[in-house]
């Protein structure tokens, strides 16, 4: 037992002295080792250092020289420059507890997150790659004349001035706090630019500029109108309704003008409107796949009876769609042509997607409530 408890002795220590956190005490060049406390630079010799940074350090990496390291953690106001034909690539995380400018004329790599608690100063005119998530508190200044890409989200809280002369290219969701500014003439690219960033993604290059869009109840029908100034490799809207103004659900698809530099109007009627109050909005999507989430409009329906729909009708492949205009917890039962119940099924949301296992023919669909019975005749293939 002792030789064994010695030898997992050794294993650990040597793991350790393999994986260390080098410290910077000094403001300089990475490479000086007197900044170093023990002259130990990280990512010298061991890629898997973590760095730590003291308060007000300012350290920079220069032309020519290229480091790896696990993760860098700072503690407050300082800096770290990364000069042009310098690069640092960091295996981890990056994270600042606050008052930390990052000036990038060269390349940063982080395969991980990049996290600053509060006022992050963000200069780059070379190449910042963060292929975790970006994100930013408060005050976050934020200058672009090069490239950046980020392949998760992107977040700055309030009050952001972010100016873009260069690209920034978002894989994921750009999401930034009332008060954000952007600038520039650069280009912004995300997958989703959340309505809370609308502000901040009005530099971004939008497939529609939207001009409105209304929704009124209208003999138990509700109509929708909305237009758009311009459109550019436009493909088609999206139309979603919610009944709590946070989860939507798409009802149609209406195609789009593809390039357009006047007013095109559109509009769309729901037929088939839920009970009471309810939500709807528009999601464009570009022919690259880009998408945008407009603003919704809220609207109330009074008088209509409780009733369901189902489609296809026929039923093909044994996959149909079940939507009632209300949103109780109702059954659905099946019978076939001699009154025998084939299926019984849960009905729990306005808009359901089921599949069935039956052999083709003519089947009654009733659905329960505790209010009323519906009940209609639905053909399967």
């Amino acid at each position: 037992m002792r030789i064994r408890g010695l030898i997992i002795l050794g294993l650990l220590a040597s793991f350790i002295s393999n994986a260390q956190i080098k410290m910077i005490s000094g403001s300089g060049n990475w490479s000086n080792s007197s900044k170093w406390i023990s002259g130990a630079i990280g990512g010298a010799v061991a890629n898997d250092d973590d760095v730590q940074m003291q308060n007000n350090i300012d350290i920079t990496i220069q032309n020519g020289e290229s480091y790896t390291i696990a993760t860098l953690n700072v503690s407050k106001d300082g800096s770290l420059t990364i000069d042009l034909g310098g690069a640092l690539t960091i295996t981890g995380t990056v994270n600042v507890d606050k008052n930390f400018t990052i000036n990038v004329a060269g390349d940063l790599i982080i395969s991980g997150d990049l996290d600053v608690a509060k006022s992050l100063q963000l200069n780059v005119t070379g190449n910042l790659t963060v292929m975790g998530d970006m994100t930013a508190a408060k005050d976050a200044q934020i200058d672009v004349q090069g490239s950046v890409t980020i392949e998760g989200d992107f977040t700055v809280a309030k009050d952001a001035q972010i100016t873009v002369d260069g690209t920034i290219d978002v894989t994921g969701t750009i999401t930034a706090g009332t008060g954000s500014v952007l600038n520039g003439t650069g280009v912004v690219t995300a997958s989703l630019c959340l309505p809370i960033a609308s502000v901040f993604c009005l530099g971004a290059p939008m497939p529609v500029e939207l001009m409105f869009f209304d929704a009124n109840a209208s003999n138990k029908l509700v109509e929708l109108s909305w237009a758009t100034a311009s459109e550019e490799n436009f493909d088609y809207f999206s139309i979603e309704r919610s009944v709590d103004g946070e989860n939507f659900k798409e009802i149609a698809q209406i195609q789009g003008m593809g390039d357009s530099y006047s007013r095109v109007d559109y509009a769309f009627t729901d037929e088939f409107p839920l009970q009471g109050i309810s939500y709807y909005r528009l999601r464009s999507i570009d022919f690259d796949g880009y998408t945008e989430i407009f603003d919704y409009a809220m609207v109330e329906v009074e008088g209509t009876s409780i009733d369901f729909s189902v489609y296809p009708n026929p039923i093909q492949n044994g996959q149909f769609s079940l939507q009632t205009n209300f949103v109780s917890d109702a059954e659905l039962i099946i019978y076939n042509n001699v009154g025998r119940i084939e299926d019984r099924l849960i009905i729990n949301d306005w808009l359901s997607d089921y599949s069935l296992n039956l052999q083709p023919g003519s089947y009654l669909f009733k659905v329960v409530t505790k209010e009323v019975v519906i009940v209609k005749r639905v053909l399967i293939k």
